[in-house]
């Protein structure tokens, strides 16, 4: 079998779903059903004739990369966390 190439992602719509997660219109949790739903009504020119269902799973895959990315960005700050708490408790432990 031959590995399957890098998933191709519309930098338009990754750059409009990162947009909408960092504005006051969603909560801790996101549902991707509304999030599709609210693109597709926001951006009615460019996602208007996509059918939904493919159009809500091409949301959830650029949501899924998008999430991805963040952990790959956040673990080197959770590793200096994780760090410096040992660094601590090694100084309390040699007091």
């Amino acid at each position: 079998m031959k590995p399957r190439p890098a998933r191709f992602v519309d930098n338009k719509l990754k750059q409009r779903v990162t947009q909408y997660l960092t504005s006051d219109r969603c909560g801790k949790y996101v549902d991707t059903g509304v999030l599709a739903s609210d693109l597709q009504r926001m951006y009615s020119i460019d996602y208007g004739r996509r059918k939904r269902n493919a159009f809500r799973i091409q949301v959830e895959k650029v949501f899924s990369i998008i999430s991805s990315e963040k952990e790959l960005k956040d673990l080197p700050e959770l590793e200096d966390e994780h760090l410096a708490k040992r660094a601590r408790h090694g100084e309390e432990d040699n007091e």
